[in-house]
């Protein structure tokens, strides 16, 4: 579950989920976001038609924080969870950001320094 936003296009994130079946073809991986599209009615519908049993939902996030704790993995009606648990999904929340994955942190640390140095900054 990534955040998304209501204005911009999220091509990207059907992109990536593309991607990323196509890099782990034994695992059906949806993407969907808080805000935009895919939503999770859109996702909620593929897992639905794909009789998925079991789910681990992830934050597409840097930090797991409220959207992780509560859209995503809440007990309330209105969280990505309940539903999916009503269709007989298994549900396993992983409330572990990308932030958490010491390769991710390394990629972002080294785009910053390289950002660093095309701009002339000296990072210390």
């Amino acid at each position: 579950m990534g955040h998304g936003n209501s204005s911009l296009s999220t091509g990207l994130y059907y992109e990536l989920q593309q991607a990323l079946r196509a890099q782990y073809p034994e695992q059906q991986i949806y993407v969907g976001l808080v805000e935009g599209h895919p939503d999770f009615e859109r996702i909620k519908s593929q897992i639905q038609h794909d009789h998925v049993t079991k789910a681990h939902l992830r934050p597409l996030m840097v930090v797991a924080g409220d959207h992780a704790s509560n859209d995503m993995a809440g007990d309330e009606a209105d969280s990505w969870k309940s539903p999916l648990q009503q269709l007989g999904v298994a549900v396993i929340p992983v409330l572990s950001g990308l932030g958490n994955n010491a390769k991710v942190r390394q990629r972002d640390l080294s785009h910053l320094e390289q950002a660093a140095a095309h701009a002339g900054i000296t990072l210390n």
